[in-house]
């Protein structure tokens, strides 16, 4: 008797493990992508800048927009543009903006592993891609 009991210990253990989900870190995420919007009429590039500037994002000095852009994914529009880095995103994943005649583009580039860094990477993205449209359509 006492076997049994311990055999359907044993099973029930086994049986309650299998159902749990454990956290998944062997999810994996890359990926490069642009994406851009336009600037507002009375906008400076200049002040986008400046505003950039005030929300974390630093002016890259040793690379233009051109040379940050995969060649796969790069313009002749991109030539000479000024990158900025968003400080607040941590290597390796970046978000780099570049600020054109008439539009604002941004790069971004990510490797993350784990669903929940995955998951918090997309939100955080979003959230600063967001505030460079609103920057870009001057509703600061």
């Amino acid at each position: 008797m006492k076997s049994i009991t311990t055999i359907l210990i044993v099973a029930l253990g086994l049986g309650l493990l299998s159902g749990c989900k454990s956290h998944d870190s062997s999810a994996k995420s890359t990926g490069r992508s642009l994406g851009s919007a336009g600037i507002a009429g009375g906008v400076t590039a200049e002040a986008l800048v400046q505003a950039l500037h005030r929300n974390d994002f630093e002016t890259i000095q040793d690379k233009t927009f051109e040379q940050i852009v995969p060649t796969s994914l790069s313009s002749s529009a991109y030539t000479g543009l000024v990158a900025l880095r968003d400080t607040s995103i941590k290597e390796p994943n970046e978000l780099v903006v570049a600020i054109g005649p008439d539009t604002v583009i941004w790069f971004k580039s990510h490797e993350i592993s784990g669903n929940d860094a995955i998951a918090d990477w997309d939100a955080h993205v979003q959230k600063r891609i967001a505030l460079v449209e609103l920057l870009a359509a001057n509703q600061q």
